[in-house]
């Protein structure tokens, strides 16, 4: 048969383990707790006992994966709540293209989102939250190449399998901080030019 689907089995068991992850750290565990669970299901779903090598090697594996994972889904959350502040300010009610719709407002108010002093950080976790949420990294990688951790290779899993991206707490402060200063800037102009009515 002709254009079959390349997918390997290893690709198919991380999907599983990547799974299991996820879920147990959308729970209320500490990061312990989370290992344990996960492991615990791990046992279960692939039928070995703990004196297995491989049962041995998931437990620094989960914990390496669950704080990426929590990194990644700070930067989302972070940046899905922006974009709902944007939606709620400007009363969009569209999913697709809400920060188009928002330029469009805006310029009738002779205000431009490029000139705000956090527009570049904006666009800088704008991209980042599309990376990890779409997989795409090429425009990421052009601007800024220190995010992406280049010991791994997007293309073979995305960016949510493997830790292609570099997400420390800096990073995470930095979007939490820049995204917060964003509005409190654009609402001042806002406030300040009398366009507000409370």
């Amino acid at each position: 048969m002709e254009n079959k689907i390349k997918f390997s089995n290893e690709n198919l068991s991380n999907y599983y383990l990547t799974m299991l992850l996820i879920n147990n750290s959308s729970k209320n565990y500490t990061l312990s707790e989370s290992c344990e669970q996960f492991l615990e299901r791990f046992k279960h779903f692939y039928n070995i006992d703990e004196s297995n090598e491989v049962y041995v090697r998931m437990f620094e594996y989960s914990k390496l994966s669950l704080e990426y994972y929590q990194k990644q889904s700070a930067i989302t959350m972070m940046f899905h709540l922006f974009e709902q502040f944007i939606k709620v300010f400007f009363n969009i009610s569209t999913n697709e293209n809400y920060f188009s719709e928002a330029n469009k407002i805006v310029k009738k108010y002779d205000y431009k989102f490029e000139d705000n002093t956090y527009y570049e950080l904006f666009n800088k976790y704008r991209l980042l939250n599309n990376a990890i949420k779409h997989g795409g990294i090429k425009e990421l990688k052009k601007l800024y190449p220190e995010l992406i951790n280049t010991d791994c290779d997007a293309n073979k899993y995305g960016t949510i399998l493997d830790n292609s991206l570099n997400i420390d707490n800096s990073i995470i402060d930095e979007c939490c901080i820049s995204l917060c200063e964003f509005i409190s800037e654009m609402y001042a102009y806002f406030y300040d030019n009398e366009y507000i009515d409370e």
